[in-house]
């Protein structure tokens, strides 16, 4: 598959790694504030290799700081132009990710 770089992001870029406490596998990589004009947090599902995500993330930028569990069930996230989103995560029977009607992203977690 030919594919083209888009953005180019460096690890010092990153001010933090948001995940939630449920088995949803979605990664929010908060950007530093220099960036935030152009770009804003990235959401990315990462299912079955979240953790392998966050530890490749945290040895390359030699920062253990960097991850942060949500437990109050929602991740506020900045999008472009400084406004922000929020990610409401929840457990369910079968795993989804929608947006809801009030424009928050939904994400539905399997229950362990």
């Amino acid at each position: 598959m030919d594919c083209k770089l888009k953005h180019r992001l460096s690890f010092q870029n990153i001010s933090s790694l948001s995940v939630s406490d449920l088995t949803d596998g979605i990664l929010v990589l908060r950007i530093c504030r220099e960036l935030k004009k152009e770009k804003g947090d990235l959401i990315l599902d990462c299912r079955d290799l979240l953790i392998e995500v966050i530890v490749k993330i945290v040895i390359a930028s030699n920062n253990k700081s960097l991850v942060k569990v949500e437990e109050s069930g929602c991740i506020p996230h900045n999008l472009m132009n400084g406004k922000q989103g929020i990610i409401n995560f929840s457990s369910g029977i079968k795993p989804a990710i929608y947006k809801e009607k009030d424009g928050h992203l939904a994400v539905i977690a399997v229950s362990p």
